[in-house]
């Protein structure tokens, strides 16, 4: 098993994520199917095989594809692509200070029973950023103060927020907010 998921980990199908502020955890590190083309093949095609073949591919599509597709799938993938924007701009120097590792943030809070996941979040040697991506709705600024608020609670003290958007901003940037709609990701 170990030779089969070093050889898909060495395709980059596979990737071996461990939460940024946990890297050790074994308990919340995981492999995950990195690959879009694979991950799209295996959540619908692959696992609906039987109806797929008894099917009209629009019947087929409504069952068993659109609404995870939109709600899952989409945003999950518009993550990826807010986590791959920061690495390219890092890496051309766009970014500074420049990070040292990206990835997800986990925080558990025992006194008000609750725990939970930042998405993506950087560190650099003087600080810590947190990134909220959105795959639709437009951030406005009781939002965007929300989310910072939902940050600052679990003691994850960051300098800068950033925030993803494939639809408008309706608040503005601040010196702690920085607002990146898609344009900017492929212009």
């Amino acid at each position: 098993m170990a030779d089969v998921l070093d050889k898909l980990m060495s395709l980059e199908i596979v990737q071996k994520r461990a939460p940024i502020n946990d890297p050790t955890n074994k308990r919340k590190s995981g492999y995950f199917v990195v690959d879009p083309l694979s991950l799209f093949y295996y959540r619908y095609v692959f696992r609906n095989a039987s109806a797929r073949q008894l099917l009209d591919p629009e019947v087929f599509y409504d069952r068993h594809v659109f609404q995870d597709f939109e709600e899952n799938y989409v945003p999950h993938m518009f993550e990826e692509i807010c986590r791959q924007y920061l690495v390219r701009q890092n890496r051309t120097g766009k970014i500074e200070p420049a990070f040292d590792a990206i990835g997800k943030y986990w925080y558990d809070d025992p006194a008000n029973k609750t725990s939970g996941e930042f998405d993506v979040v950087t560190q650099d040697p003087e600080a810590t950023h947190s990134t909220k991506q959105s795959s639709a709705n437009p951030h406005h600024a009781k939002m965007v103060d929300e989310e910072i608020a939902q940050v600052e609670a679990t003691g994850l003290k960051c300098h800068r927020y950033g925030f993803f958007s494939r639809s408008d901003f309706e608040a503005g940037e601040s010196d702690r907010t920085v607002f990146i709609d898609l344009p900017q990701m492929f212009g």
